[in-house]
């Protein structure tokens, strides 16, 4: 029966085709002025983001990709990194909206969300919501303890955010505990100059040979919403055949001087 999903395979590397998704340093969406962000209650901005929740519901994609997720991996929690100011940012706020019912369908009381830029009103909102608030910029530096099965949810952020996450989990025992939900990774590599991708975003481009990719469907209504975007996961059996002299690359922490700009940093 098709589900409306794709499995993503690789091909000859080229110049690409596909529209580049919507890809944007952590924080930051459309540029929208901080005075206008601060125009949006919460009472209003939740309102707002209620109405998107029930246009998703009605149009079936929130369900398609649950249960497009149930199919291959299980989730315990949920981190999401990079959201954008959900509150006034009209693509933000669909992200927001399916990450709530992402927790809501898996029944998940463990959710984390960190974004440098969020306003008060996005910190109430948070709150009303049931969502942790990380303290601190990770840079997408979370480990996992390899116990749970966490869901990362990163939805058109930069190359070094993605590549980060890998770093801290390069380890056979704890990769298949991570799935991430962002930025195709085989369109990633298929964009990125070979000289960023072996400096760079190592790796991403190594995880291509561990992971299986699935491309979620355009949300009809505004297909710049999620477009470009996969589900990741990290088959144990795929994992345990990789070579096994990859794993003492994560020793080596990345470094990022052409990329830099992807990615707002925490204070050393």
């Amino acid at each position: 029966m098709d589900d409306g999903f794709q499995l993503v395979t690789r091909k000859k590397r080229g110049k690409s085709r596909c529209k580049a998704p919507h890809t944007h340093v952590t924080g930051e969406k459309t540029g929208s002025a901080m005075e206008k962000r601060e125009k949006f209650d919460s009472s209003g901005a939740k309102q707002r983001i209620d109405g998107r929740i029930r246009e998703m519901e009605v149009s079936g994609y929130s369900n398609q990709v649950l249960e497009m997720i149930r199919d291959c991996y299980v989730v315990d929690e949920i981190v999401a990194y990079g959201l954008g100011n959900f509150s006034s940012d009209p693509i933000a706020m669909y992200q927001f909206s399916l990450l709530v019912q992402l927790m809501r369908g898996f029944s998940v009381t463990l959710t984390h969300l960190y974004d440098p830029l969020l306003t008060p009103c996005e910190h109430e909102l948070c709150r009303l919501y049931g969502i942790d608030i990380i303290g601190v910029n990770e840079e997408g530096r979370r480990t996992v303890d390899g116990e749970k099965h966490t869901l990362f949810y990163m939805i058109h952020c930069g190359r070094p955010l993605y590549n980060n996450l890998l770093y801290s989990n390069w380890d056979p025992g704890l990769l298949p505990a991570i799935a991430i939900v962002g930025n195709s990774f085989t369109r990633l590599v298929e964009r990125t100059p070979d000289r960023i991708l072996n400096s760079e975003t190592w790796f991403v481009k190594t995880a291509l040979d561990l992971t299986e990719e699935r491309a979620l469907p355009l949300f009809p209504q505004h297909n710049d919403v999620f477009n470009d975007t996969s589900i990741h996961v990290f088959k144990t059996e795929r994992v345990q055949l990789a070579p096994s002299d990859i794993w003492g690359r994560g020793s080596e922490r990345p470094v990022y001087t052409e990329s830099h700009s992807e990615i707002i940093t925490g204070v050393s």
